[in-house]
Parts: structure tokens; sequence; C-alpha cells
């Protein structure tokens, strides 16, 4: 009697454990800026003299969500379960903006934040769609921003 006092919750625990489903891999995605994309025959020699705010992208709610948009070639719309942003989109993008404005030499200082000085003029963004395609024929994925 005490062995079985002992052995039905482990028996229990086994049969909970073996009826739950899979565990799901979860990704997680970032935006990175890659040099090897740049045009160097766009760099300025001089930059121009202004200050640039880059303020933080506007995203509408559809898309400014953690879990990544997921369209599947018509008007459906959903939300991935196992693909999310590792960070806040509506911050990343000034910084890659910001960095990419650096790098081509464009004005004589773009920041996303101004702390001492008054910025001259505002570099506003704005995502209208940011959405990841699936086929359902060949489970293949393209990636859509419009910006």
């Amino acid at each position: 009697m005490k062995r079985l006092i002992y052995t039905l919750p482990l028996i229990v625990l086994l049969a909970v454990g073996c009826s739950i489903g899979q565990v799901s891999e979860r990704n997680y995605y970032i935006l990175e800026y890659y040099n090897h994309t740049e045009n160097h025959e766009l760099v300025q020699e001089t930059p121009l003299d202004m200050r640039i705010l880059i303020s933080e992208t506007q995203i509408p709610r559809t898309y400014s969500r953690k879990q990544i948009a997921v369209r599947s070639f018509g008007p459906k719309l959903s939300y991935s379960d196992n693909n999310s942003w590792a960070g806040n989109l509506s911050e990343l993008i000034p910084t890659l903006i910001d960095r990419r404005m650096d790098n081509y030499n464009i004005a004589s200082l773009s920041q996303v934040e101004f702390i001492s000085e008054n910025p001259q003029y505002e570099l506003k963004t704005k995502i209208n769609n940011l959405e990841l395609f699936i086929s359902e024929y060949n489970n293949e994925m393209v990636a859509h921003i419009n910006m």
C-alpha cells in the first residue's frame, strides 16, 4: 500500500508530462545595419551644415506589436506565435537611419536625441506596413516593408 502511495504521484506526473505537446521554438528578430549595403559613390565629402533630429518612427497599432504580422497572400492578417521582434521597432529604425546618415556624411550632426543643442530640422518616419508574407503552396516567406 505504501508503494502505491509513492508511485501514484510519479505515474500521474509521468502521464501529465507525456500529454503535454511539443514545445515550439521561439524566434526573435532584429534589424541590423550592414556596411556592405552602402553605395560609396553617395558618401558626401563635406556634410551639410545642419543639425537633424531623427524622431521615433510612427508605427500603426497593427504592426507595433512584438509578434510579427503575417499576411497569407490576401486580405487575411494574423500574428506569428513563434516569431517576434527582439526590440522596439519605433526606436530601432531611427537608430539605423542615424547610422546611415553618419556613414554617408549627410549632415554635420544627426542624432536620435538632442540633449545640449537644439536641432534645426526633424526627420520623421512612418511605417505603413511591415509584414511577413507566407505562401500556402510552398511555404515560401518574403518580408515586405512600406515606409
